[in-house]
């Protein structure tokens, strides 16, 4: 929500203004846009006092679940598994953009 003020800023300094010369594509722009967030986001947490473990563990990911994941998917046929419905859609569209190039 931060950052919403920095994206009007940056619209208006490249698409109204013209400060930048010849405007930005807008898809640089979005990648402008991710790694700015990506700067701030890491500098506000560094510069925070870390939560406790305890506050933390639910909320990010860790090995054991993965595996307890493993255990549950193994007995599913694979129409259910989102694991390999997921390897499936990446090289679908893998295929389908390699044609289209």
């Amino acid at each position: 929500v931060a950052l919403i003020p920095l994206g009007i800023l940056l619209f208006a300094l490249n698409e109204v203004l013209n400060v930048f010369g010849e405007p930005i594509q807008f898809l640089y722009a979005a990648g402008i846009s991710l790694v700015v967030s990506v700067v701030f986001l890491v500098v506000i947490s560094l510069l925070g006092e870390a939560p406790p473990r305890e506050k933390t563990d639910d909320l990010t990911w860790q090995p054991y679940i993965w595996r307890e994941e493993t255990e549950e998917l193994r007995g599913k046929p694979l129409w259910k598994n989102y694991r390999f419905l997921s390897i499936v859609l990446l090289i679908s569209t893998a295929i389908i953009v390699y044609i289209f190039r």
